[in-house]
């Protein structure tokens, strides 16, 4: 209840964003290893991806041009981007 008020409480697409990579990793076994927002067609990287994954995983997301799909990110047994309006949350 607390984090849907939240995304309700702010307009901001990147605090949202921020919000629902933070919940993720708090809800479960997952972890946001990255996330974007789609901005007038492209994909804009959050300040929040870890720099070492970042490279790696902005590459398969943007090769996999807005659908679902496998991700590789070192250090981790798997990875997926899952696009869900206009936001890739890989993990």
């Amino acid at each position: 209840m607390v984090f849907s008020r939240a995304l309700f409480d702010t307009p901001d697409e990147g605090e949202i964003l921020r919000l629902a990579m933070d919940y993720l990793a708090a809800a479960g076994q997952y972890r946001a290893e990255a996330g974007y927002l789609e901005v007038g067609g492209d994909l804009f990287p959050s300040p929040r991806n870890g720099q070492m994954h970042a490279s790696v995983v902005d590459l398969r997301v943007r090769e996999l041009a807005g659908q679902d799909g496998p991700v590789t990110v070192p250090g981790r047994p798997w990875g997926y981007a899952d696009l869900r309006d206009s936001t890739a949350i890989s993990w």
